[in-house]
């Protein structure tokens, strides 16, 4: 009998877990993007920094868009 109250108390610690991991993944993705294009300006060293950025970013929304 005791067994079957400690299994109980389980599910309901799972469930509030499981929201706080929903809305967390898509928060950070938009701002990043918009945040570091304009203040970069053209033809100095940043612009290589910049492409670089561009790529990374296409690499994980390529990865997101895998999935």
């Amino acid at each position: 009998m005791n067994n079957s109250k400690q299994a109980s108390p389980l599910p309901p610690l799972i469930s509030p877990l499981a929201h706080s991991y929903a809305p967390s993944p898509p928060l950070p993705i938009p701002p990043s993007s918009p945040a570091f294009a304009p203040p970069i300006p053209k033809g100095t060293n940043q612009q290589s920094q910049y492409d670089c950025l561009k790529n990374l970013c296409k690499q994980h929304l390529g990865i997101f868009n895998n999935i």
